[in-house]
């Protein structure tokens, strides 16, 4: 397999995995910014702090769930190697 064919099958992992969840999960419809001073509105400023509250959630999940994935792997090496 060549490095490209590998770089596009990494990116449509990052794609499927990452940014669609991330798009349908934490990115509401009705999320657009349309002004500079979006802290003065009450509206927005409450649609931008749920948004980063999704966010934050999103990535500290992601983080969870890869650490554990990493660390079954490791697991899984190490006692694979030890034999």
């Amino acid at each position: 397999m060549s490095l490209w064919q590998r770089n596009f099958i990494w990116l449509g992992a990052l794609i499927a995995l990452f940014a669609l969840p991330f798009y349908f999960f934490v990115m509401d419809r009705e999320q657009i910014w349309t002004s500079r001073v979006w802290f003065t509105d009450p509206d927005q400023r409450s649609r931008t702090i749920t948004f980063a509250k999704r966010a934050f959630v999103y990535m500290m999940g992601a983080f969870c769930a890869v650490s554990f994935l990493g660390l079954i792997t490791l697991t899984i090496n190490y006692l694979g190697h030890r034999r």
